[in-house]
Formats: structure tokens, C-alpha cells, sequence
């Protein structure tokens, strides 16, 4: 209607800004445009100071914003597997009006629940709630709690002398921790992050199962029998020696290495033992 404004829709907008301007307190932002909007607000790239005039482009990472006063994000599986598939971290970025700040929240625990593998097509979508769960609380299998934020600044906390360094340094840990599991999933496969709010994430654990530690290796055996042809015709000693003993390990397993056996006598005939 001419003359009026829908005011959750320009209360969205204005916590949108803020967030987009506290991000570039640390990082070169590329706003995505609301007509463009398909779930993801901004990509950051952080920036390292090395003097006191320029900045070093790092690592960078897609953020989709929310006001504070917004707890929960559902997604069905369409979008779930549209997340998964994601090549650069991804972050929830929490704006608070009232203090003038921002916390970013990470997606672990979703990864970490199985549950982004658990809906199907037409199935229940899942809800991400920022925060911790509440210990009363009954299980719900939709429900997936992202835990503490992984960092939280103000536009106050940027007069601080360290503040930058700081910021470039826990951001670019997080962003380390998130590739490797991006790229860990791809093999079932994921290191367990435990952590506290402005503190470098740490690894506490790994997890993967006997299937999918068998069905990796068996992914890997054409690139291991290419290394091994070379240690043969290279007539190293020594690498071929380490390659016989992760093929007896394998054996060990009772993984079928059957195609690797024939490289034997093609070993003994040039030379090896």
C-alpha cells in the first residue's frame, strides 16, 4: 500500500545492515542483493593487518544473517543437501541491535548429529536453534542445537589495539577446522570440534565407521598402486617396502587387494624385495 512500510520487514533489513557493516570491521564483504537473496546474506573474506596500512586477504566464508531475537532457522532436505554441499565454510551470524554486535554461529553439530543424512525427500525438515540445549529439555529428533557462538564483537571492541590480529587469527583457525571437515565429509568422515566463544576451536575426537574406513581405502587403492608402479620403476627400496606393509595391513582387514597383488613379481623382476 502507497504511503506505508511492513515494519518486520525494515526491522529485518536494519539488523541485515548492521551485520554487514560489523562484518566489515574484518573482513572485504560482497553483499548478496535481497532480490538475489536465496539464503545467504554475504561472503566474507577475513583480512590480516601486516602494517598499518594494508591488509592481507586470508580465507573466506559465506554468513547468512538474523536478528537476535530470531532463535531458529528450519530447513527441509532440499536445502539441507544444498548446505551440505557447500565448498566454503558457512556461518549463522546472530545481530544484536541493542549492543551493537554480532556472534557467529557454526554448523558443526548439525554435521556432527548424522542428522543432515537422516531426512529424506517430503520428510520433516530439521530446525537449527542458536545456542545450547537445555538440560530438562526432552530429545527431539528435529532439533539441532548449534551450541555457544564462535565469536561475538562489537563496534566498541574494534577501538581495541588487538582487535584485528585477534579476530583474523580465531576466525582463520575456524576456517581451517571447517575446510578439513568439508573436506573429511565427502568420506564420511569428521573431526570432532569442541570450543569456547573467542577461543580457538580445538580438535577433541574423529569419527568414522569400520565400513566407511574400508570403503575409503578401497577409493584410494588406484591412486596406492600408482605409487607403488613408481617406487617399482624408480627401484625405491625403501617406498616399496612401506608400501608392502599397508597392503598387508589392508590384507589385515580383510580388504580384497587383488588388483594390487600382481605388482609382486613386477617388484621382484626389477631388482626389489
Amino acid at each position: 500500500m502507497v504511503g506505508t512500510l511492513d515494519n518486520n520487514l525494515r526491522s529485518g533489513y536494519l539488523h541485515e545492515d548492521l551485520g554487514i557493516f560489523l562484518l566489515r570491521q574484518i573482513a572485504a564483504v560482497a553483499s548478496v542483493p535481497r532480490p538475489q537473496d536465496i539464503g545467504l546474506d554475504a561472503i566474507c573474506t577475513i583480512l590480516e593487518p601486516i602494517d598499518k596500512r594494508r591488509l592481507q586477504a586470508g580465507s573466506s566464508f559465506w554468513v547468512q544473517l538474523k536478528a537476535k531475537s530470531i532463535r531458529t532457522i528450519e530447513y527441509c532436505y532440499d536445502e539441507l543437501q544444498w548446505i551440505n554441499d557447500f565448498k566454503i565454510p558457512f556461518f549463522i551470524g546472530s545481530v544484536d541491535m541493542e549492543t551493537g554486535s554480532i556472534s557467529l554461529y557454526t554448523l558443526f553439530n548439525l554435521y556432527e548429529s548424522g542428522k543432515i543424512n537422516d531426512f529424506v525427500v517430503g520428510g520433516p525438515s530439521v530446525i537449527l536453534t542458536l545456542g545450547e540445549s537445555p538440560r530438562e529439555e526432552q530429545v527431539d529428533r528435529r532439533r539441532v542445537y548449534l551450541g555457544k557462538p564462535i565469536i561475538t564483537w562489537s563496534m566498541k571492541n574494534s577501538n581495541e589495539e588487538t582487535f584485528y590480529s585477534k579476530i583474523f587469527n580465531l576466525l582463520n583457525s575456524w576456517i581451517a577446522e571447517e575446510n578439513v571437515n568439508i573436506f573429511l565429509r565427502k568420506h564420511n568422515c569428521l573431526n570432532t570440534l569442541s570450543w569456547d566463544t573467542n577461543e580457538k576451536p580445538y580438535i577433541s575426537g574423529s569419527r568414522m565407521s569400520d565400513s566407511d574406513i574400508i570403503s575409503s581405502i578401497k577409493d584410494i587403492l588406484p591412486v596406492l598402486k600408482r605409487i607403488a608402479f613408481y617406487f617399482i620403476n624408480s627401484r625405491n627400496q625403501q617406498g616399496w617396502d612401506s608400501m608392502k606393509k599397508l597392503f598387508l595391513e589392508f590384507q589385515n582387514m580383510k580388504i580384497d587387494i587383488i588388483e594390487l597383488v600382481g605388482l609382486v613379481p613386477l617388484a621382484r623382476n626389477n631388482g626389489l624385495l
